[in-house]
Order: structure tokens, then sequence, then C-alpha cells
């Protein structure tokens, strides 16, 4: 009876059910955290002493604590996000055969190598998608490229490599030389900005790498800026006010749902005032994330590489 019950939760969840899809994450919100607390050990890009992970914020607002701290990292929450988005696909598979509950189908999806790898793509990108001077390398030079893009320091780098300091600065400079030759060093070294003026001296400038930029290449970068504010402006306005919020003002998820309430507004579709969490307001940021993404890749031709990262730092620079 209980898997019966477990098939028709199971396609409530599958077509769309809100309060199906809430009790979901409710009830599987303890597996998801372990599994991204196992990988953030080593995929995350943000020391802990330098931020509070968000993963700690809701794990302690589940038990009904009343933690809002001021500084607090949201990039272990967007790998918290993908694995729902991932289970909510992979549910409708569920078919309960040889008595299997849902709970022990969800731990399953959550430890196959499978979904480890489809992860892993959506993070860093396909593996095709490694620069052609890092591909030609082997496997520990390519594990070097993707530590090094993640900001490790040198030790950090050793350890999860199991090497030794020499040998990892030997890694190290191997790969900084390929990528100076290939004129990619900026994929793994922060880029030296000058700025381009624009007329309106309200407008906040736009920061474009110096690298002997000409006036063709400048017009391009200011059309594609142009395009992409319009893009953002096609969006709901509650996408709109959430992204302001979020990259203007340099509001954080708890910053954005105080104001909310203050003003007593709901931002999130289909959430009453007081049924917002700041969960809710990462879920929402990520959807209207997705949705610039999408417009930009229909309307404009981009790399195949330009994906979330990409976007988060233009989001980041120019404010919504």
């Amino acid at each position: 009876m209980g898997v019966e019950k477990d098939i028709i939760f199971a396609n409530s969840v599958r077509a769309g059910d809100s309060k199906a899809c809430e009790l979901f994450v409710d009830n599987y919100t303890d597996l998801v955290l372990s599994t991204v607390w196992k990988l953030s050990k080593t995929h995350c890009n943000y020391p802990a002493r330098e931020r509070v992970c968000s993963l700690i914020i809701l794990q302690k607002q589940r038990k009904g604590s009343a933690y809002f701290p001021e500084d607090q990292c949201g990039e272990c929450m967007d790998s918290y996000i993908w694995f729902f988005d991932f289970l909510k696909n992979k549910v409708k598979l569920f078919k309960g055969k040889n008595n299997c509950s849902l709970k022990t189908f969800v731990w399953s999806i959550l430890h196959s190598d499978y979904t480890y790898k489809d992860w892993l793509r959506w993070k860093y990108g396909r593996g095709d998608r490694l620069p052609v001077a890092i591909k030609n390398l082997n496997e520990t030079y390519q594990k070097t490229y993707i530590y090094l893009r993640l900001r490790k320091s040198e030790d950090r780098i050793s350890r999860l490599l199991n090497l030794s300091l020499d040998e990892t600065r030997e890694k190290i400079n191997t790969v900084r030389t390929e990528l100076i030759r290939a004129g990619q060093i900026y994929l793994i070294e922060y880029p030296v900005f000058i700025s381009i003026h624009h007329d309106n001296p309200e407008t906040q400038e736009l920061p474009i790498v110096a690298n002997e930029i000409d006036i063709d290449k400048r017009l391009i970068i200011k059309e594609f800026f142009l395009f992409f504010k319009e893009t953002i402006n096609e969006l709901p306005d509650s996408q709109v006010q959430l992204l302001k919020l979020r990259y203007k003002h340099r509001m954080s998820a708890k910053d954005i749902l105080e104001f909310c309430n203050k003003l007593n507004i709901s931002l999130i579709q289909d959430k009453e005032i007081k049924e917002q969490k700041e969960h809710d307001i990462f879920y929402a940021l990520n959807v209207a994330l997705k949705d610039v993404l999408k417009r930009v890749k229909m309307r404009h031709r981009v790399e195949n590489s330009f994906g979330m990262d990409n976007l988060k730092y233009i989001f980041k620079e120019m404010g919504a």
C-alpha cells in the first residue's frame, strides 16, 4: 500500500502539482543536503571562513533556528536547486518495481555515478568544452586546470591531487604556459579591467578586459550589453525586481525576504507573503537567471560555453 501511495505522489510531482512539489522538497531536502555537502568539500569555490554557506543556513532554519547571517554564500544552494530540478525530472521513471519505495528510488538516483557526471557537466560544462590547450594534456593537468578555475590555492590543489608541492607547481606552471600560448590565461587568473564611459554620467561604467580592444570590438560589446538590458526588460516584473535587488542593490536572499515582508509584497509566483522563505528567493532568482540565459542564447550568437557563471559575472559587474 505504501508503494502505491508513492506512485500516486510521484505522479503528482511529475504533473507539477504545487503542493506535491513542495512536500517532495520538504521530504527529501535532508538527502539532497547530504549529497551537496559531500560534493562541496572539493568543488565549492568559496572558503567557509569567508562567508557562511547557504546550506548551513537552510539546515538551521529547518531545525527552527532564526539564523540569518549578513554575509552568505549561494554557491552550494545552486547545486541544491539543480539536484531537485534533476530529481523532479527523474521521478517520472518511478514505477515502484520490486516493491521499491520512492525514498529508495531517490537515494539511488542521488548516489548514481551517472547523476554525478551530469552534475559535473552542469557545473563545469562538458569535457569537450575544455580549452584545446588543456584538452591535449593528460587527466592530471586537466584536473589542475579545473582547480585553478575554482581559484583553489597551491596547497589545496596539492592535497586534492595527492602530489608534492613541487609536482603541483610543475603542473600549475605547465597549465599556465599552455593557456598563455593560447591567449586564454584569463580563464584561471582575474583580468585587468578598463572602463568604457557612457554619455549618461548616471549609468554604471562597463568593465572591459584591457587587451588592446579596438573600436570595432568595443562597439560590438556595447551592442551586446544594450541587447542584454533589453532582454532583462522583457522579463516579468517580479523577476526584474528580484534581479535588481540581488545585483544592483547587492541584497542577499535574506535581505530580499525582509524587504518583501516589510513592504507586504510577494515577488514569488503562487506564494503568499507569509509563505515566502529564503530558499524560495534562491529558487526564484535561479529561475530568472535561467530565463535570461535562454533568451540571450536564442537572440544573440554566443559561444556554447557561455553559461550561468558567465551570466552571474555580467550581472555582478553591471547590476540588473
